[in-house]
């Protein structure tokens, strides 16, 4: 019951949402396997209800691990595209948005990636654009979401919906970009760093600034690699408790 249920939804909540439905696997692996090995051990008949697999959109999120010219990489997937845009320089951005001698105004970074976005993963499980014709899907999600939301004074066009574990979700590309780009200074990380170095018996700062600044790339970067560490390097070595939550109700409001 993770994702929120509201009109238009920005880069922030889609690394929410995610890590939601990055966790909600590893929960549905734990807790349905070891029901599974249970009813195989007693010799239980098995009419366990179809648990929705969210791997699709997890791929088309984070992508998969691949063999690259005898390395391992992950193939191009949302995080991907929008690390690769935060690697391009404002200037390479205008060169390459407007055509030589041309009058337009530059198309927007923004823009730019969610024409990149269409065309890449346009066709994949789990992202459905709100227009054009490439996703079959696109048609079913102009009836059920609005084209644009009037949020305090400004208006924020759907886009495109990525199918979650718990909803269909609409995202707003607007600020992706600008909220993708780590702000922190290289300098500074750096400057950092060797503070951190002189001053081991620090942990709270060693532990901040122990990585190398050149190795710190986007926010989409950084947040699957943490969440790669958190489940499969962390939880996927141990063994699986979980409480019991209650279900808020859809109306969001007290009883």
């Amino acid at each position: 019951y993770t994702q929120t249920s509201v009109d238009w939804l920005s880069y922030l909540q889609l690394l929410i949402n995610y890590a939601n439905d990055k966790l909600q696997l590893y929960f549905t692996d734990v807790t349905f396997m070891n029901i599974k090995r249970e009813y195989e051990a007693e010799g239980i008949d098995q009419h366990m209800k179809e648990i929705k697999d969210i791997s699709p959109t997890l791929e088309m999120i984070e992508g998969v691990p691949v063999e690259v010219r005898g390395r391992m990489e992950r193939s191009e997937c949302l995080l991907s595209i929008l690390d690769a845009d935060t690697l391009t320089s404002d200037k390479t951005h205008k060169r390459l948005s407007v055509a030589p001698g041309a009058m337009a105004k530059p198309e927007s970074r923004d823009t730019k990636v969610f024409k990149v976005l269409t065309e890449r993963i346009g066709k994949k499980e789990g992202f459905i654009p709100y227009a054009g014709i490439m996703n079959p899907r696109s048609r079913e999600i102009r009836d059920k979401f609005p084209k644009s939301v009037e949020s305090n004074g400004h208006t924020y066009d759907t886009n495109f919906v990525v199918v979650h574990f718990g909803n269909e979700v609409p995202y707003c590309i607007e600020g992706f970009c600008e909220r993708n780009a780590d702000q922190l200074d290289t300098n500074l990380k750096e400057l950092l760093q060797k503070c951190a170095d002189k001053n081991r018996d620090n942990p709270f700062m060693h532990s901040i600034f122990d990585q190398e600044a050149a190795k710190e790339r986007s926010i989409a970067f950084k947040f699957r690699e943490e969440m790669a560490k958190l489940v499969d390097r962390s939880l996927r070595l141990c063994n699986g408790h979980f409480i019991r939550c209650i279900k808020p109700n859809n109306e969001r409001k007290p009883f």
